[in-house]
Parts: structure tokens; sequence; C-alpha cells
């Protein structure tokens, strides 16, 4: 039987889940520093070991979140073992939550169970979903400018192209401000 310790458990999770490192690519690594044959197992197991452990972190993390007076949230698609899935993001200017979920509107919101308790302010795309939480809204400028820059390219819109410079030009004026630590404009 072969037992590896805490720093290399956790070496090999860091290396799969926050390096992208997948499990073959990771079996080579170690084979190639150090000698050693270790199993995919291994790391999946690595992984899910310290994965377990994360409720309470994750507990608190939903609770910093909840009681944050805004947060952001968006969804991308990925694919994980050739299904779409979502990864949802909720988030603060220092807390990140990623969520992954097979779906991407209400059942998704409803099971991460962050935003129909949430009372605060929440930013977030066009996505019809978020509307029907009892928060207040804002659309992210991000998402505006996309979309300004998509009717202002492909459909010729002039009023989309004045709009997204209107964006551009508060941001940067917000931005001299803040480095000037104004308090508002």
């Amino acid at each position: 039987t072969v037992q590896y310790g805490h720093s290399v458990r956790v070496f090999l999770a860091y290396m799969n889940q926050y390096q992208l490192v997948p499990y073959r690519r990771c079996v080579e690594m170690v084979s190639d520093l150090t000698g050693h044959t270790l199993a995919e197992g291994t790391v999946y197991n690595s992984v899910a070991h310290l994965a377990d452990n994360l409720g309470p972190f994750e507990a608190a993390l939903r609770q910093l979140l909840l009681a944050a007076f805004l947060i952001h949230m968006d969804e991308t698609g990925i694919r994980c073992m050739g299904l779409l899935m979502w990864i949802h993001v909720i988030s603060t200017a220092r807390a990140t939550l990623l969520v992954p979920h097979r779906n991407r509107g209400r059942k998704a919101l409803n099971e991460i169970a962050i935003l129909p308790a949430f009372r605060g302010i929440v930013v977030h795309d066009c996505l019809a979903a978020y509307d029907d939480y009892d928060c207040e809204h804002v659309l992210c400028n991000a998402h505006l400018l996309r979309e300004l820059e998509f009717l202002a390219d492909k459909e010729n819109s002039g009023h989309a192209a004045e709009m997204q410079s209107l964006l551009l030009d508060s941001k940067a004026c917000t931005d001299r401000a803040r480095k000037r630590e104004q308090k508002q404009l």
C-alpha cells in the first residue's frame, strides 16, 4: 500500500484544480520530476479529499455573500465530460463562489440558493431568470458594452455607438475621480 502525505495531495489538487493540469499530465509531471509513478486515481482522490473539507469554508462564503450590500452574478458554459455545464459565479470585490450546474436559469439559481435569499443589489447580465428575485437589479456595464458593440458593428446603429462612448467616457471620468479620492463627481 502506498500513502501520500498532505503536501503531496495538496500539490496534486492545486495543479489539477487551480493550474488546470489534467489527471494524466499530473501523473506524468510527478514521474518526470521525482521518478515515482502514481495513478490518475491518486490525483482524483486528492482533489476529492480536499473538496470534502471545504464544507465549512463554503458555508462561511455563502453567508458572506448573502450579507453583502452588492454582489455580481454571471454564468458561463463549459464542457465537462462531453456535457454542457454552467459555471455560476457569485462574487464581491473580495470573495467569489463558483458553482457548476447542469442548468443556466431559475432551476440552478434556486438550487445554488444565494439569489432567493439575497436582498441587496445584484449586478448581472440581461438573463431573464435573474429578474424573478426580490432584490435590486443593476445591469453589468461590460455586458451592456458587448451588446452595444454588436449593435454598432452588425446593425450599424449610430445610437449604440454613441451610448458605448458615453459609458466608456463615464467610466474614465469615474476612474479619474477615484484616483483623486473624490467621493462624488
